[in-house]
């Protein structure tokens, strides 16, 4: 073992959530600010005390702070927030239907099932809305309210039985008002705690705090948005484009201005938003003094060094010549950032840390001399995903990292200064850290309209501005900077289907009316229009089949009426950028359950292998799981090149003596296992439900 690390481990967590004022509605619109800072921001900065060894960075996005701010001030509240704190007696309907639509947007696994007082609530609420209205009570309500607010509370502030948060996980239903109040107030204090935690730790030393441009906008596309053409040759852009480099100033300018605020300091290092870089981008970081930024890995290996050469090695930083100076670059390891944010959360523990571990060994045993990985990625949205948060797993890989000689943990400004870089990058891939192009926020058709609405507005305000006073003018810049934010085209396009996407689609337009309004001018009425044309995400009802497929057959007829899943497609706040299962088609046919699943190369050799297996998780109206590689419940699985086709027996299932149901939809998700490990799950998050075959056989068999 060796004297002295040869790992420098940069643990680097990044904190986003868009500014969700809705201008029309006059309050936060969608309540995540919130939910993350009890959930996710304060635990995740307090890491650095329970392992004052294991120094990590945060990035803590300005709209993100500006809004924690705003709760703390009470200038700012969410739609949620304020019917959480209404008495359940004085609800309205409309008001009691917000509860019913959003009060169970938690995971379902982790957040809901857990606690049969809420798994309760839930299940009812599959029930027609109008049943629930006319069914549910006050107290129902009210214990809806308390269960909502208190699981989105982290596992580590409501653990202890003998806690007050822990009383009322134990009392289960029948709260009161004032123990309401108990949860409600647990957040405040942790809103309260989100910024003076992360700024006392960055003071003692275990952590560095980085930040972004303002509203986290794409900056290369505000700088030109034709930049977009070099990693997405041929897709349709905005024509004219959008140029607007002097709004990429402002926007790293009031985030440089806001930090030295919040922290008595400048920041060292920028995470650009979504990883999005460019030569002309990261010259306006390094005019502000900027000293380092990261993104990901494919788009080192799409530049150039001095004399053309392509760079080979990715545990290194590396400086990067620009317009303004020289700014260094560090460039994540996409594997391992991926790991924990996608994998991991279906290992237990102290498996899915010894297989970390594993890697950033081999790393080190692959490398002749000192190196830099950094593990980059959401500090906030994966955690929902694992079991108690993550507690499990994040006190495992602190805790082994604390003791580990070869891997030191650092912050990055502490490993560029043992690490500085050697070569220099004169020619930078221009693209995000997704798919190595902006492709998510570009070239779609809505993506493009959205560009020419923000386009068409700007220009608009520079042609009327003198109409304006200072301060009417400095509104209506302050609506086109919200406007550039990059969540508003993340949902637009078939990207990231979403129930939410027509909220965010209305307060883009909102801000854009909003600008014409100050103007005295008419808005246009494209913005009266929604951006958002392709629909909500579909309940994931399967259709029937006719007839049970031939597992031979090509035919197209062969599987019509099923519905299709297509992972990457889940409306997830993260960006997966590979799957092992492409599409899962699903459908009742007359007695069972069929299924066609299309897996990667590479799957279909571990199953040839016998490595591999699927699971049926049954949820609902029985709670069992299958193992579809085994004999049992008349389960047949055919396997061709990549394909898998596969027919349950659901009467075998449905009609057991102690599982006589009768029901008229099966919810269930599949898992797919290599050597015993989950790697992934279809759908990525919830259930996928298909109709009961016909009345004839539920009549006859699936009830006692």
């Amino acid at each position: 073992m060796s004297a002295s690390p040869r790992i420098l481990l940069c643990l680097f967590w990044h904190q986003h959530q868009p500014p969700y004022y809705d201008p029309e509605a006059g309050e936060l619109v969608l309540p995540w600010v919130r939910l993350h800072c009890t959930k996710d921001y304060v635990d995740m900065a307090m890491l650095g005390g329970r392992y004052p060894k294991v120094h990590q960075t945060i990035n803590l996005v300005p709209s993100l702070i500006e809004q924690i701010h705003g709760y703390e001030d009470g200038s700012l509240t969410d739609t949620a927030w304020r019917l959480s704190w209404k008495p359940a007696e004085d609800l309205t309907d409309s008001e009691k239907r917000y509860l019913l639509t959003n009060f169970f947007d938690a995971n379902e696994q982790w957040m809901i099932r857990p606690h049969r007082p809420y798994k309760n609530l839930w299940q009812r609420r599959k029930n027609s809305l109008e049943r629930c209205l006319a069914e549910f009570t006050p107290q129902e309500y009210r214990d809806l309210q308390v269960w909502f607010n208190l699981v989105w509370i982290d596992p580590i502030f409501r653990m202890h039985p003998e806690s007050p948060l822990g009383v009322l996980i134990e009392k289960g239903k029948n709260f009161t008002e004032e123990e309401k109040k108990i949860v409600l107030t647990e957040h405040q204090r942790l809103i309260a705690e989100v910024v003076p935690a992360h700024r006392r730790f960055q003071e003692s030393g275990v952590l560095e705090v980085t930040t972004t441009p303002f509203f986290h906008p794409i900056v290369p596309l505000l700088c030109d948005s034709n930049i977009a053409r070099l990693s997405q040759p041929e897709d349709r852009l905005p024509s004219p484009p959008f140029r607007a480099p002097e709004d990429a100033r402002e926007q790293v300018a009031r985030a440089m201005r806001q930090y030295g605020q919040e922290f008595g300091r400048p920041p060292r290092g920028m995470w650009p938003a979504e990883g999005s870089v460019s030569q002309e981008a990261l010259g306006i970081l390094a005019e502000a003094g900027i000293e380092w930024a990261a993104t990901d890995e494919a788009i080192l290996f799409a530049s150039k060094l001095k004399g053309g050469k392509r760079p080979q090695n990715l545990y290194r930083p590396y400086a990067v010549e620009t317009p303004s100076g020289t700014i260094t670059l560090i460039f994540r390891d996409h594997k391992l950032s991926d790991l924990i944010g996608f994998e991991y959360s279906r290992f237990p523990a102290e498996r899915a840390v010894d297989d970390f571990l594993l890697r950033v060994h081999a790393i080190a045993d692959q490398q002749q001399s000192l190196s830099l990985v950094p593990v980059i990625l959401d500090g906030e949205n994966c955690w929902e995903y694992y079991p108690d948060d993550g507690l499990a797993f994040l006190d495992a890989l602190y805790s082994r990292l604390t003791c580990d000689p070869e891997v030191r943990c650092c912050t990055v400004s502490e490993a560029l200064e043992l690490l500085p870089p050697e070569d220099t990058i004169t020619d930078l891939f221009p693209a995000s850290w997704i798919n190595r192009n902006f492709r998510v926020w570009i070239g779609g058709d809505e993506d493009n309209i959205a560009w020419d609405c923000l386009r068409q507005t700007r220009e608009a305000l520079i042609r009327e501005r003198g109409r304006l006073d200072e301060k009417r003018r400095a509104e209506a810049w302050e609506h086109i900077y919200r406007a550039e934010a990059s969540d508003w085209f993340w949902w637009y396009g078939d990207d990231h289907p979403c129930v939410h996407a027509h909220i965010f689609d209305r307060i883009f337009r909102n801000r854009l009316q909003a600008v014409y309004q100050l103007l005295g001018q008419d808005p246009p009425t494209r913005l009266e229009k929604p951006i958002r044309v392709k629909g909500l995400v579909a309940p994931s009802l399967g259709g029937r089949l006719f007839r049970r497929p031939n597992p031979k057959g090509t035919s197209f007829f062969e599987w019509a009426g099923t519905s299709e899943y297509l992972p990457g497609r889940s409306g997830r706040t993260m960006h997966r950028t590979s799957y092992e299962m492409s599409e899962c088609l699903y459908g009742a046919t007359e007695d069972g359950l069929a299924i066609r699943l299309r897996i990667s190369s590479r799957l279909a050799h571990a199953f040839a292998l016998g490595r591999c297996s699927i699971r049926l998780i049954c949820a609902s109206p029985v709670e069992c799981d299958i193992d579809l590689t085994e004999d049992q419940y008349g389960v047949k699985l055919y396997r061709m090149d990549k394909t898998l086709q596969i027919f349950v027996d659901l009467t075998s299932i449905l009609t057991a003596p102690d599982r006589a149901v009768r029901a008229t939809t099966l919810e269930f998700a599949l898992e797919l296992l290599e050597n015993g490990e989950i790697i992934e799950r279809c759908p990525e998050e919830g259930l996928l439900s298909i109709p009961l075959p016909g009345p004839h056989l539920h009549l006859r068999r699936w009830f006692v």
